[in-house]
């Protein structure tokens, strides 16, 4: 499975790291869920194109509670939910 999904496993490791407030957010963190967006397999792109859009239009690295994710709507859990899931089935070794 790793094998098939290999760009999109190496694109989704980069996200275990912790990353600090600043990123949660911003610009960079945008473009790299969409980075991701373009190698994840077609069963869950909207939903990292979802939490692109979330991140792009309701986080704010200057609004730190909008990065808190019991204040994230029942959508974007569902969809980190999906993704995550994906990745562990699929992407961990």
């Amino acid at each position: 499975d790793r094998a098939q999904h290999g760009a999109f496993c190496a694109e989704a490791a980069d996200f275990e790291e912790e990353v600090p407030e600043a990123y949660v957010g911003s610009a960079d963190h945008v473009a790299d869920l969409r980075r991701l967006a373009t190698s994840a397999p077609a069963s869950i792109r909207s939903d990292v194109d979802r939490l692109a859009r979330h991140f792009e239009e309701d986080v704010s690295p200057d609004e730190p509670d909008s990065q808190l994710i019991e204040n994230f709507s029942g959508d974007v859990i569902a969809a980190i939910d999906l993704v995550t899931t994906f990745i562990d089935d699929h992407c961990e070794s």
